[in-house]
């Protein structure tokens, strides 16, 4: 492959991102999850990139449980709805790729050299201008 049409196949890779990232952030932001503890009795609900949208507590269980195991109660699912959230934006992040690869594992120290070609020595990419 010639040094032109890797970078034409960079340029088309990389609008390609472009494109498909303004939705799948939408969708991300769309995205709800949760998290609960005593046996469903508390439900904390977050968006995936984070904000809570809403927090959901059986009466029954207020009204027979003390203010500690409530606290306690609040405490593991909030915790539980904030690693779900994390999760959803990993995964989002996964799912993202450039010229192959996914965007996270570039970010956590992968490469796309190998997209691109290599020459044995760099006259060569001279020589093919």
């Amino acid at each position: 492959m010639s040094p032109d049409d890797a970078i034409a196949r960079i340029l088309d890779s990389l609008r390609e991102a472009l494109t498909e990232i303004p939705r799948s952030i939408e969708a991300l932001r769309e995205r709800e999850v949760s998290g609960e503890s005593a046996n469903g009795a508390v439900r904390i609900f977050y968006g995936a990139l984070g904000e809570l949208k809403r927090i959901e507590v059986e009466p029954d269980f207020l009204r027979s449980t003390d203010n500690q195991r409530i606290e306690q109660a609040l405490l593991e699912a909030f915790t539980k709805a904030d690693r779900a959230a994390a999760a959803a934006r990993t995964e989002f992040q996964s799912s993202l790729t450039f010229m192959g690869i996914s965007i996270g594992q570039a970010v956590q120290g992968g490469s796309i050299s190998g997209v691109l070609p290599t020459p044995s020595r760099i006259s060569e990419v001279f020589d093919q201008r």
